[in-house]
């Protein structure tokens, strides 16, 4: 990619550029260049990409309790899974006629508002219904964007996993807890950018190693400690005196670790095996520019966890997808542009949950089948849709909405609950306002009551505090314990946690990106 002009963002007033390639794809569809800057466009994505909120609401089909990535009071009706795929849904139902007298996007502000969505995304989603964004996932907990994974609690970005808690961005794991971009790891605590390596605790970059703890930047070793090599039996002794079942003295060690992290140095190179890549985290992928979390792509720019992915910018949480601009939660789609959470689609614009195959398909919401050639969710036939799209784009160029992306206002899910917030936070109404976001500023639930005092070791914990709301030791904010949870702790001698699953995400997610 090659930069060949410079543009002045319209809503932040900052300077970013356009490559040849940005220009040569847009010019091809007739769609303008981009007037926001890349930072603004990643935010358009992120805050439709909720990563880490479930909900208990009522399915707007068959009445009953259901768990959903939408909260109750979702301005859309929200089904289960099972009353969104059945043969009675029928998303052509919403269909409407094209209104020149009305803008494009209030038009399809309508149609968002009235078609039925699924309560969570993702297939094969086998006894885990606190999973969003997974695929073929089995008795998992509130993990999400995760795949071919089992018995995993706690997660984001967990792939080809078994037994995992607590862990971010981890791929064939096992046995694993508080993880942070690890691979091929066999009970492992509090591992960070380490590969191939088990049975040890508290490791920075470190690669093939075994029976090692708060070992920092170990490459093939055995029975180290603070990265000094003993006999087995020397190493066992220490082990053991460092009573790694207590609260207490694991929160010691951890601030030695960390000390010895910094003591370090080391500079973690986050591009491995690619060519001709700027970005974090980005594994066997060429020509891929400021993007993050890539994984056997190329030719992708701006973009945010993309895998086995082509010729595609700005985009956020995509897979086995080419020629995708400015889209959020895509997979398998060829050639499309302005879209969120659609699958296995062929020349899609401005489409939203989409799934089940198709192609030429324009301002459509919530198909769960296969559908073409089809206008605001109306059917038609190919002669009559490729007469009416170029007197629709003709329409929109006229109110200058073609070429922008869905306004935040239009966004699935409230700001608040979205990666965007992570990112980009806004902190008050008065800025939700300023920016036109879709807000609802966030209310954690917490506890008023006396919180339980949590045990220090996991002995002194039984099956009863499954039943008890314990109170985050930081927020406050109210959380509880799964069986199966409590059992992975009592089977990896660790103590119950005394922060909140979503205290311990940011905590790792901290981790994440201070490289």
């Amino acid at each position: 990619m090659k930069i060949i002009m410079e543009k002045i963002c319209v809503r932040t007033g900052e300077k970013f550029t356009i490559s040849d390639f940005e220009k040569s794809y847009l010019e091809e569809r007739g769609i303008p260049l981009p007037d926001v800057s890349p930072a603004w466009r990643t935010r358009e994505q992120y805050a439709n990409r909720n990563e880490g909120n479930m909900f208990e609401r009522i399915c707007d089909k068959t009445k009953k309790t259901i768990i959903s990535s939408y909260r109750p009071d979702a301005p859309f009706p929200v089904y289960s899974n099972e009353a969104w795929y059945s043969e009675e849904y029928d998303g052509l139902a919403y269909g409407r006629d094209y209104d020149f007298s009305r803008t494009f996007f209030e038009q399809f502000h309508d149609l968002l508002k009235t078609v039925p969505r699924p309560s969570r995304q993702g297939i094969n989603m086998e006894n885990s219904p606190y999973v969003h964004l997974g695929a073929n996932v089995k008795s998992c907990f509130l993990t999400f964007v995760s795949w071919d994974s089992e018995d995993c609690y706690y997660g984001f970005r967990v792939f080809k996993c078994r037994n995992c808690v607590d862990c971010t961005e981890i791929t064939e794991c096992e046995l694993c807890y508080e993880c942070v971009d690890c691979g091929s790891c066999y009970n492992v605590r509090w591992g960070y950018h380490s590969f191939n390596s088990r049975d040890s605790a508290m490791l920075y970059m470190c690669r093939n190693c075994t029976d090692c703890f708060g070992c920092v930047g170990l490459e093939h070793k055995k029975y180290c400690i603070w990265n000094v090599e003993y006999s087995k039996e020397e190493y066992e002794q220490k082990i053991k005196e460092m009573n790694l079942g207590s609260r207490k003295s694991i929160e010691e060690l951890q601030k030695k670790f960390w000390e010895l992290v910094k003591e370090k140095g080391l500079n973690y190179s986050t591009i491995t095996n690619s060519e001709d890549c700027t970005g974090t985290y980005i594994d066997h992928s060429a020509h891929c520019k400021n993007s993050i979390f890539i994984k056997e792509s190329n030719n992708i720019l701006n973009g945010y966890h993309v895998r086995a992915s082509r010729d595609t910018f700005d985009v956020a949480g995509v897979a086995k997808c080419e020629l995708v601009y400015r889209s959020s939660s895509m997979v398998s789609t060829y050639d499309s542009q302005f879209g969120c959470m659609n699958q296995n689609n062929l020349h899609a614009i401005y489409c939203n949950n989409i799934y089940g195959g198709g192609e030429y398909l324009f301002g459509c919401v919530g198909f769960s089948r296969k559908q073409n050639y089809c206008i605001l969710n109306k059917q038609y036939t190919k002669e009559e849709y490729h007469e009416l799209l170029p007197r629709i784009k003709k329409h929109m160029e006229s109110t200058g909405e073609w070429g922008q992306f869905f306004p935040l206002s239009m966004a699935d899910f409230p700001y608040v609950d979205t990666i965007a917030q992570q990112h980009f936070p806004i902190s008050s109404d008065e800025e939700a306002k300023r920016l036109g976001v879709y807000w609802l500023g966030k209310k954690a639930f917490t506890t008023t009551e006396t919180a339980i005092s949590i045990p220090d070791t996991i002995d002194q914990v039984d099956e009863s505090i499954c039943d008890q709301v314990l109170q985050d030791a930081e927020t406050h904010r109210a959380y509880k314990l799964q069986k199966k949870e409590l059992a992975f702790y009592k089977q990896m001698g660790i103590p119950v946690p005394v922060y909140s699953f979503n205290t311990r995400n940011d905590r790792r997610s901290k981790i994440l990106f201070q490289i």
